[in-house]
């Protein structure tokens, strides 16, 4: 235990080390000085599917899916995350596969590796990852879209996680605490809940979701909050990010992390709605988010699906003392999936791996050499080249 324990203090004082060279106020609304507008342009280069196990299977009468929502790289390794149970005979919600087999049609199964977490498959519906930017820690986040008072397995929604990264066997919980034999980070809920308190929700609401997590200069996280209301039934699509400090604790010879000071980064408003609004005819909420340290800013997507069953996202990017913009093509248009975008990461500073998550829905992939119809037991994925094009206010 102290070897484990003095291995976290090592790599999270490393990681802090790491952030202190990136600090910066991530507000700063100063006026005095012009600011360079970072207009980014994206391209979509390939599509493909990822296929964990060859056949969609029934499970407890409903067909099984691979549904990915959160994704993390070490080294030449990516690895995906799934947001519901995999089947029965599937050993982890958690898969691999070498970055090389990106460009493939079809990342089939042979191709992929399940990876096993006690502590990660305990908690339910993750729905982001991030790291740290040293890479040495991995922090993931579940929806938070549950919690029943006599239901204490319900709290297993509700973990922000952490480990080193290559070693997930080795995962612990931001702020622990245990219900009834339940371990979750329960606590966590009411301080996301107060900051998202309005006139509607004084208290603030009884339901939201989470879907975005990126780690942030100051030793930060961002999470990304996709919708909120009453319930999940009536519950409004939302553009919000909350951050929360990071710090070390130990007791008892344990070394943890504790997330604290949550405060409100972003909500978007009825003005910046307006200004969208000849691009963007869907309601939207947000999926994923990734700080970009080159440039300076969240990059951010926003995803919708609608009771017709159209879906698709949009890619932004939030700079430093502005307002989120839209990342466009070369032909001027916004820059638009035509899957359901749930989570991504930077392969480097000019490229971005999307991961797809279509749930239930066998929508057609262009993969740029043939147009392939998905399976429920397969995952989309999307590379896109991003570049800048710098401007003076």
């Amino acid at each position: 235990m102290r070897l484990c324990c003095g291995f976290f203090r090592l790599v999270f004082c490393s990681s802090l080390l790491t952030v202190n060279a990136f600090a910066h106020d991530p507000i700063n609304t100063s006026k005095d000085t012009p600011l360079a507008v970072q207009k980014i342009y994206g391209k979509i280069l390939n599509q493909g599917l990822i296929e964990p196990f060859e056949n969609s299977v029934a499970f407890f009468s409903q067909q099984q899916t691979f549904e990915p929502s959160a994704v993390y790289m070490v080294e030449d390794k990516l690895f995906l995350i799934n947001d519901r149970p995999m089947p029965e005979n599937f050993p982890s919600q958690v898969v691999g596969f070498s970055i090389d087999q990106l460009g493939q049609e079809i990342i089939k199964p042979d191709s992929i590796f399940p990876v096993t977490s006690a502590v990660i498959h305990s908690s339910m519906k993750i729905e982001a990852a991030t790291q740290s930017f040293d890479k040495r820690l991995v922090f993931a986040s579940s929806s938070f879209s549950y919690f029943i008072e006599d239901e204490p397995e319900k709290d297993a929604f509700n973990s922000v996680l952490y480990w080193p990264s290559g070693k997930p066997n080795e995962a612990k919980r931001f702020n622990s605490s245990v219900r009834q034999g339940i371990t979750s980070s329960l606590e966590l809920r009411k301080r996301i809940q107060n900051i998202l308190k309005t006139k509607q929700f004084p208290l603030g609401p009884t339901y939201f979701k989470v879907e975005g997590l990126a780690y942030m200069p100051g030793n930060k996280l961002a999470f990304g909050i996709r919708s909120s209301g009453v319930d999940y039934d009536s519950a409004s699509y939302q553009f919000t990010i909350i951050t929360a400090e990071i710090h070390s604790a130990s007791s008892k010879n344990k070394a943890t992390l504790l997330l604290s000071n949550f405060e409100l980064l972003y909500k978007q408003n009825e003005q910046h709605k307006q200004k969208n609004r000849k691009h963007i005819k869907h309601d939207i909420g947000v999926s994923s988010l990734e700080y970009d340290t080159n440039r300076d800013g969240l990059f951010v997507i926003t995803s919708f699906e609608d009771e017709d069953k159209n879906m698709g996202a949009y890619l932004w990017f939030y700079p430093n003392n502005k307002e989120p913009e839209l990342v466009f093509t070369e032909q001027g248009t916004p820059l638009v999936f035509k899957h359901k975008a749930e989570a991504f990461l930077m392969l480097d500073e000019s490229t971005l791996l999307i991961i797809h998550d279509d749930d239930r829905e066998q929508l057609i992939v262009d993969t740029g050499k043939s147009k392939i119809k998905r399976d429920t037991n397969q995952g989309v994925y999307s590379v896109v080249k991003i570049y800048n094009s710098t401007t003076k206010n």
